[in-house]
């Protein structure tokens, strides 16, 4: 299997993201999706990320951080994940789950 990337999306894929969010049922047009994106990443506690695979983006994951009253590190959320059709089956799900909880 090919390395996996997961970094921080960028205005640059919200094309693909667009793409994956259409596959879940929300047909998003890339340009509204840039300018979430954007709006995301301005609180600096709602990151997204993308799930790389050869260049390919395969997947998104949207977080929400947030202080916790029982956790001194506060907690994350999974606002949304999916992972393209394609890709599915092949455990790319586990590795954003598995980097949202690192």
């Amino acid at each position: 299997m090919q390395t996996l990337q997961i970094p921080q999306a960028t205005a640059a894929d919200a094309a693909a993201i667009s793409a994956l969010q259409h596959q879940l049922g929300y047909p998003i047009a890339p340009a509204d999706t840039e300018i979430r994106l954007r709006a995301l990443s301005a609180t600096g506690h709602d990151p997204v990320f993308v799930l790389r695979r050869a260049g390919d983006i395969l997947g998104v994951m949207a977080l929400h951080r947030a202080p916790s009253l029982n956790y001194a590190g506060g907690v994350a959320r999974i606002m949304a994940i999916v992972v393209a059709e394609q890709a599915r089956g092949q455990g790319l799900g586990r590795h954003l789950v598995a980097h949202a909880e690192a």
